[in-house]
């Protein structure tokens, strides 16, 4: 006797769970790419890093802060730097919040009294991403001691003072020299140019080493025609805009 095969029906349910599954695949298969893919973001860079500031220069030294546009970001970014003690930070040029399309930049600008090193730490943030970046800020410094600091000359004579230029925490650059005498005027100040008595500084130019020190020589030469009394010479020593001064006192006989 034989029999005829027979198969069961498939129940509905089944079928509308194994369709939901599917369609939830494809639709996971789908989303992934988006959800593993980066997201917008931006950057954050300075251009003047590590910076050096002269602790004689008032207007100490500038860096810019670059936040750049990654994958299309766009959005108002927000700044904000710590400020150790020793240092000011603000802003020369720009604002705390940048509207970025493509490159947003502003310009930090540090003045700095006290020498040492220090560390700044700037964040860029917008929304929930934030970047930080360090700013190694170093505060450098030079001191002028002459030797001896005055002097005692008569008419038709001459005499030295060694200057001896140091560097402190890494100042390194040149300086240019300059000299002139100079007598009371009626309000008790050192302003009176005074001819009769001739100086300079050799070398003109002095090349202060690294963390080292170098020395200038001011020459004095009093005229015939210069009169008794105290005098002031003056010693200038100029860095770019930065004028170093110091004086030594002169006494003719």
């Amino acid at each position: 006797m034989s029999t005829s095969g027979y198969s069961r029906p498939v129940p509905l349910w089944v079928l509308l769970v194994a369709i939901i599954l599917t369609a939830s695949i494809t639709e996971g298969l789908t989303l992934l790419p988006g959800i593993l893919s980066p997201k917008p973001d931006f950057a954050v860079s300075l251009t003047n890093n590590p910076l050096i500031i002269f602790a004689q220069n008032q207007d100490g030294n500038n860096t810019n802060l670059l936040v750049d546009s990654v994958r299309n970001f766009t959005g108002i970014v927000s700044l904000q730097w710590t400020t150790p003690n020793g240092i000011s930070v603000g802003l020369s040029r720009g604002t705390t919040q940048i509207l970025l399309g493509r490159t947003g930049m502003s310009v930090l600008s540090i003045v700095g009294r006290i020498v040492g090193n220090y560390i700044v730490v700037v964040t860029a943030s917008s929304g929930a991403i934030a970047h930080s970046t360090s700013l190694a800020v170093r505060v450098t410094n030079l001191t002028m001691t002459p030797n001896p600091s005055s002097l005692t000359l008569a008419r038709m004579a001459s005499g030295t003072s060694t200057i001896s230029l140091t560097s402190i925490n890494g100042f390194d650059s040149d300086l240019y020299s300059s000299s002139g005498a100079y007598s009371l005027d009626g309000s008790g100040y050192w302003n009176v140019p005074d001819n009769t008595i001739t100086t300079n500084v050799t070398p003109y130019i002095s090349t202060v080493p690294l963390d080292g020190t170098t020395q200038a020589v001011l020459n004095i030469t009093v005229g015939q025609s210069s009169t008794v009394g105290q005098r002031q010479i003056l010693v200038q020593m100029s860095l770019a805009t930065v004028k170093l001064r110091m004086t030594i006192a002169l006494t003719v006989t």
